[in-house]
C-alpha cells in the first residue's frame, strides 16, 4: 500500500526518572496501523533511534512508556505508518528531560 496514513495528533510527553511516556491520538485514517516512535539527543530527527512501535487503531488514544533512559534532554518523534511501512510526516513533541 503505497498511500500514507495521516500524521498523529496531540502528541506529548511526559518524563520521569528513567522514562518517559509518550501520548498521541491515532488519525482517522483506514491507513493506519500503528506508531513509531523516535527518540534523539539532538533536535534533528535523522539522527533520531527508532525505539518503539506501537500499533492500534484508528482515531484511538494510545501510550508509549520509553523505560531505561539516562538523565538528560533528548527531543521525540511520533510517526504514523500503514501496513506496509510507508510513514506519515513526523510530529515531535519537543525537548524534554529526564531525570
Amino acid at each position: 500500500d503505497p498511500v500514507a496514513p495521516g500524521s498523529v495528533s496531540e502528541a506529548s510527553v511526559s518524563p520521569g526518572e528513567g522514562l518517559a511516556m509518550f501520548e498521541w491520538t491515532a488519525p482517522n485514517s483506514a491507513n493506519y496501523f500503528a506508531c513509531r516512535i523516535y527518540i534523539s539527543e539532538t533536535a534533528d530527527i535523522a539522527n533520531a533511534a527508532l525505539v518503539a512501535t506501537e500499533f492500534g487503531a484508528p482515531s484511538m488514544v494510545d501510550q508509549r512508556t520509553i523505560t531505561s533512559l539516562e538523565a538528560g534532554t533528548y527531543y521525540g518523534w511520533l510517526v504514523s505508518i500503514n501496513a506496509s511501512g510507508v510513514p506519515a510526516a513526523a510530529v515531535s513533541v519537543g525537548g524534554f528531560e529526564v531525570a
